[in-house]
Order: structure tokens, then C-alpha cells, then sequence
């Protein structure tokens, strides 16, 4: 089934078909990355029993009202551990 991200300040939210629902944390993984490089691109998560991991390319962060780094936006390439539903090496 397919997966849904919605990026807030200091979370990923990722929904699986509806039913699932996963909230992901990321105020120590922001406050872990450098102004000009990342530091750590990896952000591993499991849903519905399948293991995932974001490879993150690009962050744009921006200071809030506190001072405090807060996500803008985040593009990255996702991996799982198992092919979609109907997909085989043999299809590939």
C-alpha cells in the first residue's frame, strides 16, 4: 500500500492506507544537522511490519519566535524493506 508524509515543524507524520498512523519526532535529528551539511541523512522508521528508511538530501530549516530550528521542507529517497504489493525482481 502506498504511504503519505506530512512534514510539520519538528515531525514527519506518515500514514499507510488510511489505517496506520506513525508520528516521527525529528527535534534531535534538526538539532543534530549542520547549517550547511547534513550530518546524519538517515531517518529509519517501521510501519505495518515493513522497515523503511528516508535518505534525506536536502533540508531548509528557519528559526521560529524562540530561536529554536524548525523544519520548512525535506526531500529524500525512501527505501523498504520489501517490494510494493505485485512487484517482483522478475518484473523489474
Amino acid at each position: 500500500g502506498s504511504l503519505l508524509f506530512t512534514v510539520s515543524a519538528r515531525s514527519i507524520k506518515i500514514h499507510k492506507e488510511k489505517v496506520e498512523q506513525l508520528d516521527i519526532d525529528l527535534t534531535q535529528w534538526i538539532k543534530s544537522q549542520q547549517a550547511e551539511k547534513l550530518t546524519n541523512p538517515e531517518i529509519n522508521f517501521a510501519i505495518a511490519g515493513v522497515s523503511y528508511r528516508l535518505l534525506v538530501e536536502l533540508i531548509v530549516q528557519s528559526k521560529n519566535e524562540q530561536n529554536e530550528w524548525e523544519l520548512d521542507r525535506l526531500e529524500a529517497l525512501l527505501f523498504s524493506s520489501e517490494l510494493p504489493e505485485g512487484n517482483s525482481l522478475a518484473n523489474l
